[in-house]
């Protein structure tokens, strides 16, 4: 007959549970199975995040339109919808949407579901703080950190911060390219962090398509990361990630070049009349240098 190994866990200890919420001792039932109406996780984590993209919406630190950035986008869709409206307004007429895929997927939208330009930018302002909040989660949790720990994180980290000096937010208020960039960028840093390279290049990827000021600092570091892989299978994965950065690309190239250009292009270096100047010092006080003593 076959001796029955004896276990070597002192009599009436507790049974060591894994992280998927079973337990490691086959003869103990998992969790689920004495609670047959608990919540699985997946469903936890959703309803979680959703209830923190709602209370950041709507209740702190809310939302805002027509406001500030707003401001200047609307005109420039409205004038890629129906080139004879607003044709002596100087935002509508010198828009600078030719890298970014905001106009192009507002249109789209708009045209698809039939709703408004504020119902659009609105949809998208929630579904880019969600995928923020996804990915400060995920980040906690590649810190090693329990999933309900994971989403106060992340839920502290949504009402955000002011940025002294600049007078920037480090959760934007209205809908406007930076502010659904910011959210891909914190889920691609979540899903490489998390060891998933494809998927944080896919979310890198849509970040150049929508705002390549803050995309292109990202995969700077990224391909610096890939430089300095040291193991062979982790620099192979990584390289995987790299695969979304050329179709972005090739897709922000043709947008770029099938864009109706409304305006003879501006040079890249000139200097400002002192109109231009007493505007910018007035609208951009951040992005104005001061040579008051």
């Amino acid at each position: 007959m076959k001796a029955t190994p004896m276990s070597t866990d002192r009599p009436g200890a507790i049974p060591k549970i894994g992280e998927d919420g079973r337990s490691s001792d086959r003869s103990v039932p998992s969790p689920g199975a004495l609670h047959p109406f608990a919540t699985p996780w997946p469903v936890y984590l959703v309803g979680s995040i959703i209830l923190l993209s709602m209370l950041s919406y709507w209740v702190f630190p809310a939302h805002l339109y027509i406001y500030g950035d707003t401001q200047i986008y609307l005109p420039m869709i409205e004038q890629l919808r129906d080139p004879s409206v607003l044709q002596r307004d100087i935002l509508a007429t010198r828009p600078h949407l030719a890298f970014t895929i905001y106009g192009e997927v507002a249109l789209v939208l708009k045209g698809f579901t039939g709703l408004e330009f504020r119902e659009v930018l609105t949809l998208h302002q929630w579904i880019f703080r969600a995928i923020g909040i996804f990915g400060i989660y995920l980040l906690a949790r590649a810190m090693k950190l329990s999933l309900p720990m994971a989403l106060s994180v992340a839920g502290f980290l949504t009402l955000g911060a002011t940025v002294v000096g600049s007078g920037l937010s480090t959760l934007e208020f209205e809908p406007f390219p930076r502010s659904f960039a910011f959210p891909l960028i914190l889920l691609a840093m979540g899903q490489i962090a998390n060891g998933r390279y494809l998927a944080g290049g896919i979310a890198g990827a849509i970040t150049l398509l929508y705002h390549p000021p803050i995309g292109y600092l990202f995969w700077l570091v990224f391909l610096v990361l890939v430089g300095c892989a040291w193991r062979q299978p982790t620099r192979k994965e990584a390289i995987l990630g790299i695969l979304p950065l050329i179709c972005a690309g090739a897709v922000l190239f043709v947008l770029s070049r099938s864009q109706v250009a409304m305006s003879p292009p501006e040079p890249l270096f000139r200097r400002l009349d002192p109109l231009q100047a007493q505007l910018q010092s007035l609208l951009a006080p951040h992005n104005w240098i001061s040579t008051n003593k």
